[in-house]
């Protein structure tokens, strides 16, 4: 037996509790919280600033526990997930458009296609920067 009253000793369990370290507390948003949150968040641009932040913490803590650090990450983490989901495009100039190579079906099937056999890119331009040309491989 040990001094800690079980049967085994467990280090990670002294020494967490040695060193005053203790588990993460994880917030959980409300109905009400989340609702109120997602329509602060279409109304503004961003993360809101400290003083804001603080006002927003204020009225969110009327439907649940809150701190202002939850309220920061929660508008950072909305503004990820907005970028995570917008679809990704490229701009390309008029000019640029003009010279792009096009793959068509039909030159798929003529390097290869799903035949299996070794696929050929010889049909794809690369640009060179410093000639301003395009190259063929």
């Amino acid at each position: 037996m040990n001094s800690m009253g079980g049967g085994y000793f467990d280090p990670m369990v002294a020494s967490s509790s040695a060193h005053g370290m203790s588990t993460r507390h994880r917030w959980t948003p409300t109905s009400m919280q989340l609702q109120i949150l997602e329509n602060i968040y279409k109304e503004g641009s961003g993360t809101p600033n400290p003083r804001r932040i603080k006002e927003i913490t204020m009225e969110l803590s009327e439907h649940g526990e809150i701190t202002e650090k939850s309220v920061y990450n929660w508008f950072q983490n909305r503004r990820a997930r907005s970028k995570r989901k917008q679809p990704q495009t490229t701009t390309i100039t008029s000019g640029q458009a003009d010279d792009a190579a096009v793959t068509t079906t039909d030159e798929r099937e003529s390097c290869g296609g799903d035949s299996g056999a070794f696929e050929s890119y010889e049909h794809i331009l690369f640009p060179s920067p410093d000639l301003g040309k395009y190259l063929t491989i």
